[in-house]
């Protein structure tokens, strides 16, 4: 971490990757090395570094605030969705993270809309063989995706009102 503080990113990367080839498991060198990948806006490699940690450590503030990031800059919107809600549930007051849950969740109600936005070829070749034929893959279904659900008045419960806020607010 003091490498990666430093600018150090190449050597910091390097001891992280020794050290992991002895620790597979260690989650705070993965969550340091996709800190790294952030740092220099290598989001698909951030991505990966953390998809297999994001569905265990939901308790993980900054895995789940990085992942979230990164999942939604690779347009991987139904894990971005799900790792954002994780960010709500862990801090309930960050209003940056509400406005992203709303604006995927307003993507939610009209997907297939959303990917005919620009995006990149690589993406909508993956998608488009579903779309326009009776085939339905429901990979790529949002009202499929499971996860945790914030009911509207949650959302827009104002900062004061959140002493009363509770787990029954979040349905898994």
């Amino acid at each position: 971490e003091a490498y990666r503080r430093s600018g150090l990113h190449r050597e910091a990367m390097q001891i992280l990757s020794r050290g992991l080839k002895v620790h597979p498991h260690y989650l705070l060198g993965h969550l340091v090395m996709a800190e790294c990948f952030a740092d220099e806006d290598k989001w698909e490699d951030v991505y990966k570094t953390l998809r297999p940690f994001s569905q265990i450590h939901f308790d993980n503030l900054k895995l789940q605030s990085l992942f979230a990031k990164a999942a939604y800059k690779n347009y991987s919107m139904t894990e971005a969705l799900q790792a954002y809600k994780c960010v709500l549930f862990l801090d309930p007051n960050n209003q940056e993270v509400r406005l992203r849950i709303r604006e995927l969740e307003e993507n939610e109600k009209n997907y297939f809309a959303y990917l005919n936005k620009e995006i990149p070829q690589k993406v909508k070749t993956q998608i488009s063989p579903t779309l326009g034929s009776d085939q339905h893959d429901s990979s790529h279904d949002w009202s499929l995706m499971g996860g945790m659900k914030f009911d509207e008045e949650f959302l827009e419960t104002e900062e004061e009102d959140l002493s009363q806020w509770s787990v029954s607010s979040c349905v898994f």
